[in-house]
């Protein structure tokens, strides 16, 4: 069984980059990790499928938070926008058509909390600023070192 997660780069990310857990560059992330019972590139075409759809838009960051279950990740949480919203469900609905399920159900659906996490590097967004939301990543978190295997424009045919 793999296990993925859909992110917004907001940082330099290349299909093929790889990275220990934890170091990954700065992102939004939009699904949390999915346990997928399909092979990983039928999910990477479903996402293509679902970001042909859209194209880019913004969300402002809000305020310093702390995630996980031990409340001890940095993270700045992002407004919900709709578009956010209704992309973060159509990959809930792709991951659940294949049989697949969220490795923390608390995080989809209405328990979704839009967010930045500061990097190791100590990289992060501000309370106030603006994030542009324009491309997708898919990130292969089966093994510890976390890979990019698919990334593209919101709207690429």
């Amino acid at each position: 069984m793999s296990e993925v997660a859909v992110v917004f780069p907001l940082a330099e990310m290349q299909l093929g980059d790889s990275y220990v857990l934890g170091d990954i560059p700065l992102h939004l992330t939009v699904l949390s990790n999915a346990r997928l019972n399909i092979p990983i590139s039928r999910f990477t075409d479903e996402v293509r499928r679902v970001a042909q759809g859209w194209r880019p838009f913004g969300a402002r960051a809000l305020d310093l938070q702390w995630f996980g279950p031990d409340a001890n990740i940095p993270v700045t949480e992002v407004t919900v926008v709709e578009p956010l919203r209704r992309l973060h469900d159509a990959l809930c609905d792709a991951v659940k058509r294949h049989d697949g399920e969220a490795v923390e159900p608390a995080y989809w659906g209405d328990g979704f909390r839009a967010h930045v996490t500061k990097t190791q590097h100590g990289l992060s967004v501000a309370p106030g600023d603006d994030v542009w939301l324009d491309r997708l990543a898919v990130i292969d978190c089966s093994e510890p070192i976390r890979s990019v295997i698919w990334v593209e424009p919101l709207g690429a045919e």
